[in-house]
Order: structure tokens, then C-alpha cells, then sequence
């Protein structure tokens, strides 16, 4: 919310109009943004801009609530169409994930271990972060989130579908299991997640891209669109197909099966007689 304020200042809410958050966006968009040490430097994304328009939105909602003490008659937010993303593709590949974690284990173990949550499980970095044992499920194998632990304000039940997640949570649950507390005990990882990025050879990646290369292995895996979905939160096909990535590896199976399709079809059959 800092660039808000940078912007509107102390102007009165009730005094703002469609032009003013048009302006404010103009402005925004000519800024620097803050990106990883080994990427080139950019200025804020569209994205960016389109969540800071939504915080403001919501603010006007509440003052329209309060009308009579705010004097708020309208949101200048509602009906702007929001600016154009640019969709990430990014996928880690099973070379650069081994590289990233064999650089974070001699780094941090905390943080090798979230980034192994959010490789394995696709879970969103808030949800691993604040994970709590109480909602980490040994006997059934899967982590339980709560309406309030999750982005969407859903309950979502997380299968611990590999042995490497699985060795994580047994490892840091210890023995007797712990009930209380949180998983990892660690708010940030960002300066370290950076620097092992950077040791690896890994360029243009964020933490978050970890959720597409989970839906990407997921479907790689053969596992239905439909529990694909339920297992990351996605409540439409059109954020599946966002999150799921066609790389190079599909591209050359794609073209194998063809070969092999042809190959059948040019094969003249063998006659009896």
C-alpha cells in the first residue's frame, strides 16, 4: 500500500474519480520494480498495478459502507478495466530443481525444505510458511488447510503424493509427532532463495513458479484435470490451463507418438494366405 499513499497522499477519498486511479496507474507502471539480484532490472508489472487497484477498490467499498461518516457516494475503482497481464511459463525443470536444493541444503535447511513443500505439493509460499501442525495429517498422508489458511477462503485437502515431501514432514515432526506449532518456523526466505537461484544458474524464477512446475508434473503424471484442480485450489479449468505448462519435454512426446502413428500407418499389412 506505500505507493497508494505516495500517490493520493492525504487527498479525501470522497474527492477522487475515475481519472485520478487512471493517472495513478499511468504513474505506477514508469516505476522500478524490486527484482532477484541475478535478473535485469524492470519496471512494475501490470499485475502489480492491477492488486494495488484492487486494495484501493476495497477501500472504497468500505467507505461507501460507512457513507455517512466518509461522505463516499462511489467507488472510482468499479467498471475499470483492469490492465493486461503478462502470463508467467515458467516451469522448473527436474535438473535445475536438484541443482536449486543441493545449493539450499548447504545454505539453509529451512528453507530447502519449504522450497521442497512447494515443489512437491504446490502449495501456495503463505499456506507453507504458516503451516501448522495441527493441520498436517500423518495417518491419512495429506495436509488439511482451513477456509483461513487458503487464498480462495475454501478448505483444501493437500495429498503428500512424494516420498521426499513426506520425509520432510517426518523429519521436522519428530517423534512423538508434534500437535502444536508451526511447521517451519520462518516468515522469509527470499534472500536465500535469491542467492541459491544464483548458485545454481537459475534465471527468472520465483517462488511462485513452483506451483505451475507442480501442476505441470502433476498432469505429466497422468492425473485428472479434475483432481488436479481440487489438489492446487483452482476453482476453473482457464487457472488450470494458466498454471499448466507445455514445455519442451511435451513437445518431443508429442512428436515421438506421432512418428510412431505414421510409422504404423506406412507399414504395409501383412497379408495371410
Amino acid at each position: 500500500t506505500r505507493p497508494l499513499k505516495d500517490f493520493f497522499g492525504n487527498e479525501l477519498a470522497r474527492n477522487l474519480e475515475i481519472a485520478d486511479i487512471i493517472k495513478y496507474r499511468n504513474w505506477r507502471k514508469k516505476q522500478k520494480a524490486r527484482r532477484n539480484q541475478n535478473e535485469a532490472e524492470t519496471t512494475v508489472s501490470n499485475g502489480a498495478v492491477n492488486r494495488e487497484v484492487a486494495i484501493l477498490k476495497q477501500c472504497f467499498n468500505q467507505a461507501m459502507y460507512h457513507r455517512k461518516e466518509t461522505k463516499v457516494e462511489y467507488n472510482p475503482c468499479k467498471g475499470l478495466k483492469p490492465l493486461k497481464e503478462q502470463e508467467r511459463d515458467r516451469v522448473l525443470s527436474r535438473e535445475e530443481y536438484e541443482a536449486l536444493e543441493n545449493e539450499l541444503s548447504e545454505i539453509s535447511e529451512n528453507a530447502r525444505d519449504v522450497v521442497v513443500i512447494g515443489y512437491h505439493l504446490g502449495m501456495r509460499y503463505s499456506e507453507i510458511v504458516n503451516l501448522t501442525w495441527d493441520r498436517v495429517d500423518f495417518k491419512n498422508c495429506c495436509v488439511r488447510l482451513r477456509a483461513e489458511d487458503t487464498k480462495t477462503k475454501e478448505p483444501r485437502k493437500v495429498p503428500i503424493l512424494s516420498q521426499e515431501a513426506r520425509e520432510v514432514f517426518e523429519r521436522r515432526g519428530g517423534n512423538p509427532r508434534r500437535i502444536h506449532g508451526e511447521v517451519f518456523g520462518i516468515k522469509s526466505i527470499r534472500t536465500t532463495f535469491e542467492k541459491a537461484c544464483k548458485r545454481a544458474g537459475i534465471e527468472g524464477f520465483h517462488f511462485h513458479d513452483l506451483r505451475h512446475t507442480c501442476a505441470t508434473n502433476l498432469r505429466k503424471a497422468g492425473i485428472d484435470t479434475a483432481t488436479v484442480m481440487k489438489i492446487l485450489g483452482h476453482k476453473s479449468v482457464a487457472m488450470y490451463i494458466r498454471y499448466n505448462k507445455v514445455d519442451d519435454e511435451d513437445l518431443k512426446m508429442a512428436s515421438e507418438a506421432m512418428a510412431r502413428v505414421e510409422e504404423k500407418l506406412l507399414t504395409p499389412a501383412s497379408v495371410t494366405t
